[in-house]
């Protein structure tokens, strides 16, 4: 996904419109972009790169977290500019979200034990 310059590449990408045959999407198309955070890249993850979605205008902005094996998911709505949180659950409660498309979970499905 192109912003400016850069090539960024969330770990999950949800677009207005088919991307088929195309080597990379224009961000101004994204509906929700998604990190899952890593302890290697947990800066870029947690404040870099919501950071710069903001700024390109995505409305939905998810990361999902294992923290100490416990997985918790955190889904943002663009407002004046900034992502707030709009929903947030860990493993054993259902994360279920509305917006920007149905979607249910219960984080704790995401542990491959």
């Amino acid at each position: 996904m192109i912003y400016g310059d850069e090539l960024y590449i969330p770990d999950i990408s949800v677009f207005r419109r088919s991307g088929a045959a195309q080597a990379s999407m224009d961000i101004a198309d994204a509906v929700m972009l998604v990190e899952i955070v890593s302890e290697d890249y947990r800066r870029k993850d947690v404040i870099d790169r919501p950071r710069v979605y903001a700024e390109a205008g995505v409305p939905w902005f998810m990361r999902v977290e294992f923290r100490r094996r416990v997985p918790t998911i955190v889904l943002h709505e663009l407002i004046d500019g900034e992502y707030r949180p709009a929903l947030a659950c860990a493993a054993g409660t259902k994360f279920d979200m509305a917006e920007p498309f149905p979607f249910s979970i219960d984080p704790g499905e995401l542990l491959d034990d």
